[in-house]
């Protein structure tokens, strides 16, 4: 069976800040509200980086000190510290749990009042600390990418049948795309194009290279293949995705089969919405699928 992809993973700070799991600085608790709030309506801009904090914390925290998200601070209902920034129960193995929501599983706070908090409080664990960007494409307005895109990846036609796991921004181009596929199986860019693949079939050509794969649609756990040019210059597959004369399967053999029936089911979701909630950081990796699960 196919190994699921991972969800994104804990994220470390940036290598300016002093990571910290000690307070730094006392502040008093409605001074506190008074100043997170006005960051709390900061707009987002694309390349900024933003947090997420359990919700189970900054609840408390709400409750200790009379912060009101959207609106202004109120009296205190709690004398109860929340104690360190903890956002163990978001996460698992180290990662972020799938599927979380904002506003349900976690708040999403700028960097600015991350850093306050943080030197008023602590940390649980340093490990924990769950930093994303602020991305923006043609056709969506700034948002945080708090999951990567999860692909699976492929070439046709591989005699050894390899499978990749790619983990990469909604932000990388088609173009981006296509060059690291084609260095995962050594071959070049000129002589090779890309599909997604759409139950077991060539569905898309990705034909424009200056496209995002947010605006391509691509949605996190595709499959993507690499087509390899023919001996002759010519393509096996014709651009409305079905094949040439030569009558080729792209999934004739029990790995492909695994694919078209179901075992990438249990590739992570991410979803991308806008004004502060999304799916993680840019960037991207792969790592070679085993043949079974781990």
């Amino acid at each position: 069976a196919v190994a699921a992809a991972a969800a994104a993973p804990a994220q470390s700070e940036d290598d300016d800040d002093e990571l910290s799991l000690e307070p730094t600085e006392e502040k008093d608790r409605l001074e506190q509200a008074r100043l997170i709030a006005p960051l709390m309506k900061k707009s987002l801009k694309n390349g900024e980086k933003w947090y997420l904090i359990a919700a189970d914390w900054f609840q408390q925290w709400e409750a200790y000190t009379g912060h009101v998200r959207y609106t202004s601070p109120r009296q205190p209902k709690s004398d109860d510290s929340p104690g360190p920034i903890n956002n163990s129960t978001l996460l698992i193995g180290g990662q972020l749990l799938p599927s979380r929501m904002e506003g349900v599983h976690f708040v999403l706070v700028p960097r600015e009042a991350w850093k306050l908090l943080k030197a008023w409080y602590g940390l649980k664990s340093a490990e924990t600390v769950l930093q994303r960007s602020v991305v923006a494409t043609a056709l969506r307005a700034p948002f945080v990418e708090v999951y990567l895109l999860n692909l699976i990846v492929m070439m046709h036609d591989d005699p050894t049948l390899r499978q990749f796991k790619h983990t990469l921004s909604r932000t990388i181009t088609v173009g981006e795309l296509h060059a690291t596929i084609a260095d995962m199986f050594n071959v070049s860019v000129a002589n090779t194009r890309v599909w997604t693949c759409d139950h077991g079939e060539p569905d898309e050509l990705l034909s424009t290279a200056t496209l995002n794969l947010d605006d391509c649609a691509i949605r996190p756990g595709q499959i993507v293949m690499l087509e390899h040019k023919q001996s002759d210059g010519s393509w096996k597959i014709r651009e409305n995705g079905v094949y040439g004369s030569s009558g080729s399967t792209l999934y004739g053999s029990s790995a492909f089969t695994s694919l078209r029936t179901g075992a990438g089911a249990g590739v992570g979701v991410g979803v991308g919405t806008s004004a502060g909630t999304g799916t993680g950081s840019s960037g991207s990796n792969y790592n070679n699928y085993s043949s079974s699960s781990n």
